[in-house]
């Protein structure tokens, strides 16, 4: 994994200090850089796989390729439309892509690319894209897996909101807003639900209390994984709204730590309010992903959607430490 350089910023800190892995432990906080990112509209999404960052907008048919700088070098199609060129697709019609996470396929590097679910059968779609050969990518239905979730997991359609997903080990993580959860399934078996080889598929799911603003708890809006420690890195926003196809008032976001290996006794991760000068950022996170760790100290991509307006970047370090 490649280790960007970094210059840090004046930024406000913030503590958080809660049960964590058997031990008590200190979260610091520091926002070091921000960044109008101005190639990717509505940003949902990111990954870093060697010198390369790729991300994913929510209503967009690309996948952008950035270079260390957060400029697009690159964009691959994923999506079909009548305009090719158009960079926006209307959000009557957008697929709602809010997840992508890395998958090695028999050797093979693919990303997959989840919509959110929240609007059928818009959003119920899935990309996956060789990232070798990013001309070769398949789309699939995601409507009986998201109608099997919803009923394991007891969630309405107005619930269902997938908005990010990882790969720990040999399973797929899904993080769901609207109602918190954590969502776990072995990649094989999903790999042969979609392909329609098997007509069932279990579900391990998890709910997770997160923190709250004026007495609204936020949503889940990105994760990422921590191999090294074993946990996962998640982000959460307060969006004030009745319902997940409309935009609301942003009211902050939140940066996180779960602990993955007891993730059914997990209740209330440690977290911290993403601030600046002493305020919440009213910034509305949608991805998240690992740029460099080290002891205690992890480098984190953070990208914000502006719902409309420009997306924006953010390096950030978390800083654990014992009490």
């Amino acid at each position: 994994m490649k280790i960007f350089a970094f210059g840090f910023l004046t930024v406000a800190l913030f503590f958080s200090t809660t049960s964590f892995c058997s031990n008590k432990f200190q979260m610091k906080l520091k926002v070091t850089k921000r960044q109008i990112l101005k190639d990717v509209p509505s940003a949902s999404g990111i990954e870093v796989l060697g010198e390369s960052i790729y991300a994913i907008g929510d209503n967009s048919p690309w996948l952008f390729k950035l270079n260390a700088s957060y400029n697009c070098i690159e964009k691959f199609q994923i999506f079909s439309l009548s305009d090719t060129q158009n960079t926006v697709i209307p959000k009557s019609l957008k697929p709602d892509f809010e997840a992508i996470t890395l998958v090695k396929n028999n050797g093979v590097n693919e990303f997959y690319i989840f919509g959110s679910g929240s609007k059928s059968p818009e959003r119920d779609v899935l990309i996956i894209i060789d990232v070798n050969h990013p001309k070769n990518w398949k789309q699939y239905s995601l409507a009986k897996f998201y109608n099997q979730l919803k009923k394991q997991a007891s969630l309405t359609d107005n619930e269902l909101n997938i908005e990010s997903a990882l790969v720990r080990h040999d399973f797929f993580y899904f993080f769901n807003r609207g109602k918190n959860a954590i969502i776990k399934v072995s990649i094989a078996e999903f790999n042969s639900f979609i392909e329609e080889e098997i007509e069932e598929i279990k579900l391990a799911i998890t709910n997770i209390q997160l923190p709250k603003i004026n007495e609204l708890e936020s949503g889940f809006s990105a994760a990422c994984y921590l191999p090294e420690i074993d946990k996962i890195i998640f982000t959460s926003t307060v969006e004030d709204t009745p319902n997940w196809i409309d935009d609301g008032q942003v009211l902050g976001s939140f940066v996180g730590i779960i602990d993955i290996t007891n993730l059914e006794k997990t209740a209330k991760p440690m977290y911290s309010p993403i601030m600046e000068n002493g305020k919440i950022l009213p910034l509305k996170i949608e991805a998240v992903t690992i740029l460099s760790f080290k002891k205690n100290k992890i480098n984190l991509l953070i990208a914000s959607d502006g719902d409309g307006a420009e997306s924006e970047i953010l390096e950030v370090t978390l800083i654990l430490n014992d009490e």
